[in-house]
């Protein structure tokens, strides 16, 4: 089985992609990022771009929707970071860019699961409330053979720009909740079994999903449905 993951923003999205054996655990893993600063691009893995090579934003988002869909294609499952409420900035923005993938992959036949940013805060960290700082953190803690090696990138409290690690590491969060949803589904891992927080994960309900993670289908393109 093949898993994927996205934590999407206009300047630097974080993709990852992971191989997984019969119990569903990771045999090999990749991610895809992009960045605007030279000194932070790697090959094959961080795409380095210019804003300015665009003709304007359209053909920009098409680029990254083009890129992140070849990376991700063939994944079984892909889950994405929803929207988070109340958010500032350039959301609209952001959300044209990421409704492109969406749909994209959706129209190709994919799996899709959304999850709350609170809940890949909370499974990251144990804080629904936690910053990127504390994420990194985290991640950090993570046996190197368990993660992406990302130390030729700046610590994300340092603010360099152009830097895309933050969104690497969401994305591999976001994947990683992913898996443990499908040991879960598949028995390979009983919910009584893991840490209450994480429970509240999967047991969360809100006005926006009235059934619980395990209750809730993944988004699927229906095979049945006549085409007008």
């Amino acid at each position: 089985m093949i898993v994927g993951s996205l934590d999407y923003s206009i300047a630097s999205s974080g993709a990852c992609k992971f191989i997984l054996d019969d119990n569903l655990n990771v045999i090999q893993k990749d991610y895809l990022s992009f960045t605007q600063s030279k000194k932070f691009q790697k090959k094959d893995n961080i795409i380095y771009y210019k804003k300015d090579q665009f003709k304007d934003h359209y053909e920009r988002i098409i680029w990254i929707r083009d890129s992140l869909f070849n990376f991700l294609n063939g994944c079984d499952y892909i889950a994405l970071e929803d929207y988070a409420f109340g958010a500032s900035g350039r959301v609209f923005d952001i959300a044209e860019g990421c409704g492109l993938i969406k749909t994209q992959l959706y129209e190709t036949g994919h799996k899709l699961r959304l999850y709350d940013p609170p809940s890949i805060k909370k499974y990251a960290t144990g804080m629904g409330n936690s910053d990127k700082i504390h994420m990194e953190e985290d991640y950090e803690k993570i046996d190197i053979n368990n993660r992406f090696n990302l130390n030729f990138l700046p610590f994300v409290k340092d603010n360099k720009s152009g830097n895309p690690k933050d969104n690497i590491i969401d994305a591999y969060f976001i994947g990683q909740l992913l898996i443990l949803e499908l040991k879960v589904r598949h028995g390979i891992i009983l919910l009584k079994d893991l840490n209450p927080k994480i429970i509240e994960i999967f047991n969360k309900v809100s006005n926006h999903y009235k059934d619980n993670l395990l209750v809730r289908e993944f988004i699927e393109k229906r095979k049945d449905v006549n085409q007008a």
